[in-house]
């Protein structure tokens, strides 16, 4: 697929809003107020005189100012500093032109960035889509797939990453569905710009836009080193030159690319199913461009016991002793009879509060070392001896019981890398993908670079 798209207005307000430097800020007539950008932030100058006590009762939010021909309504911001001799500073976090409508809409997100994205390595051709610009023909730049039945487009043209939904949606909506994009788009690619971003309201993609606004609260950028897909079949070639490890005909098929139905699943995925969504988000939170601690991998169990649990109660079915739910329910009614005349014959009291009959009533409850291991089964998914004794360790982590000495400092590496993989491998295998990937530890347990899932 071919489309072209001329964004010159739209890049023109983006690069207005983004030039850091203090003489293009905006000045209302009077001169009283400034608006700027420093570094990634936005600034509200103002010599207005705030007759309150404290900075903390400082507030703009609602207000509207007019900056050259920009009215500009603030949603969020925070007082950065005030006395009553110089002027009074906010930081800005959202503010739109005060006409932007939030009902039903064409939307379109961009997001300033200064490092290339490429679409063409860890995603298939289904989904990959060429957008040209005005002045420029792009080739392979970006993805179209839909998300709640909705047609999207996502690319990436002159420094600028943009999302689009092509139909008439809610900002509500949209705005939800733009962080679940960038968020898959991260988790696949292992990098995604997110700190902030610009939004156009249209009545119809072929006329000019109508408002805009801009969000400064989409969460810190994507980065992170331990993503496990990598559809460069160059880097596989490479690291099998003498002794492959798998068949090298057929490898672009073979290789971790995502497709247009896994990345549709994934996101839908984190759209409607809260336990999905929760255990993903906390993924990235833990891999995210940070300092590793011991603490992440008892987050790391925390994850997976999310994971498990959802997968087990979603094939309950499979695991449970009888499909059957009321010869299950006779079968507790049988065992709490002959459990109570057991106490009557030897005269124990209080059979109705004794934990026997607690644990009779929870009999068909499944337990924390089954629900932990069976959801691997169920998806397939191939343990080596080192991710099965791993499992076995998750209480230690959660209940803070393994503690790391000084000289331990690989054994917690390559823990964190196991538990790391383990939870790619279920999120990966719940949505459907199967294909090679990088094995995430490779460097500490001399194992190959890349493994099936």
């Amino acid at each position: 697929m071919c489309e072209k798209i001329i964004l010159t207005e739209e890049f023109k307000i983006v690069d207005l809003f983004e030039s850091t430097n203090r003489d293009f800020g905006f000045e209302t007539d009077d001169k009283e107020t400034q608006f700027y950008k420093d570094e990634n932030n936005y600034i509200l100058e103002t010599e207005i005189n705030f007759e309150v006590e404290n900075i903390n009762k400082l507030s703009i939010v609602g207000k509207i100012f007019s900056f050259n021909s920009f009215e500009l309504l603030i949603n969020s911001s925070l007082p950065k500093s005030w006395n009553h001799i110089e002027p009074t500073l906010f930081n800005v976090f959202d503010f739109q032109e005060k006409h932007f409508q939030t009902n039903d809409k064409y939307y379109r997100f961009i997001i300033p960035n200064l490092k290339n994205i490429r679409f063409d390595l860890n995603f298939n051709r289904d989904l990959i889509i060429s957008i040209d610009s005005e002045m420029i023909m792009y080739a392979l730049n970006g993805i179209a797939f839909k998300i709640d039945s909705k047609e999207c487009f996502l690319f990436y043209h002159y420094n600028k990453l943009i999302f689009q939904c092509n139909e008439e949606i809610s900002y509500e909506k949209f705005y939800d569905m733009s962080i679940i994009v960038l968020s898959v788009l991260g988790y696949i690619n292992g990098y995604c710009p997110k700190e902030r971003g610009y939004i156009f309201e249209y009545d119809n993609f072929s006329d000019k836009f109508k408002s805009f606004k801009c969000n400064l609260e989409l969460g810190k950028t994507f980065k992170t080193s331990f993503n496990i897909i990598d559809g460069n079949p160059y880097s596989y070639r490479k690291a099998y030159e003498k002794n492959d490890f798998n068949p090298m005909d057929g490898l672009e098929e073979q290789l971790g690319q995502i497709n247009k139905e896994i990345f549709e699943k994934i996101c839908n995925n984190i759209l409607n199913n809260k336990e999905f969504e929760l255990a993903f988000y906390s993924l990235l939170d833990i891999t995210n461009n940070t300092l590793i601690t011991p603490l992440d991998n008892a987050m790391f169990c925390v994850v997976l016991e999310t994971l498990t649990n959802m997968i087990v109660k979603e094939n309950e079915d499979k695991i449970s002793w009888h499909k059957d739910r009321e010869i299950k329910r006779k079968h507790r009614e049988k065992l709490l009879e002959a459990s109570q005349l057991f106490f009557q014959e030897y005269e124990i009291e209080d059979f109705e509060n004794s934990y026997i009959k607690n644990k009779i009533n929870d009999i068909d409850k499944i337990p924390n070392s089954i629900s932990l291991n069976k959801p691997f089964n169920i998806l397939e998914i191939s343990l080596t001896k080192a991710e099965e004794a791993m499992l076995k360790k998750r209480n230690h982590f959660l209940h803070g019981r393994h503690n790391y000495q000084r000289n331990e400092f690989q054994q917690f590496i390559s823990e964190y890398r196991t538990l790391n993989f383990i939870i790619n491998a279920l999120i990966l295998k719940y949505v459907g993908f199967s294909g090679i990937v990088l094995n995430l530890n490779k460097d500490l347990e001399n194992e190959e670079r890349y493994r099936i899932i």
